[in-house]
């Protein structure tokens, strides 16, 4: 008798810590609050494509949980827990938080380069096209496969 209470003690403990992790790592922060506009940037299983760290949300059919993760980090149940269990989940940035981190790395015709891959915005800060691109591309219609100003100055942007 005095073991099976031991471990139920034990259970409850780790439910507990457990409880407490997930309630400090799954931020839910006024910025998601006050997000109507998310996009998707990894599907499950796949390896998040963005710069820096930012909070992203992992679920589906309104059953999400949000976090602060890294660039590269994968999307997926081990990483987040699992919000929607059964179902195929998505990786979303809040639009409004990502347009703030986009920084000019070339104007209109000039080479980019950089190390690894990124994703690039072509275009202006109201109308752009966003393309992966790895190691060094020229800033132009042919690259990003159309114009998405025309007539228009156009620059190539990164989050930074």
């Amino acid at each position: 008798m005095k073991k099976l209470k031991v471990f139920k003690l034990h259970s409850l403990f780790a439910f507990l810590l457990m409880s407490l992790c997930m309630l400090f790592n799954n931020e839910t922060s006024a910025q998601s609050a006050s997000c109507d506009n998310w996009t998707v940037i990894a599907t499950e299983g796949q390896r998040l494509n963005m710069s820096g760290t930012q909070m992203i949300r992992y679920g589906a059919n309104g059953r999400f949980v949000e976090m602060t993760v890294p660039a590269g980090t994968r999307c997926v149940n081990t990483v987040f827990g699992d919000p929607a269990p059964g179902l195929h989940k998505l990786c979303s940035v809040c639009e409004e938080a990502r347009s703030s981190c986009w920084k000019v790395v070339a104007a209109e015709h000039q080479r980019l380069n950089f190390s690894g891959t990124q994703v690039v915005r072509y275009g202006t800060s109201e109308s752009f096209v966003e393309k992966t691109v790895s190691g060094s591309a020229r800033c132009n219609n042919i690259t990003f496969g159309g114009d998405p100003t025309p007539g228009v100055r156009k620059q190539c942007s990164v989050c930074q």
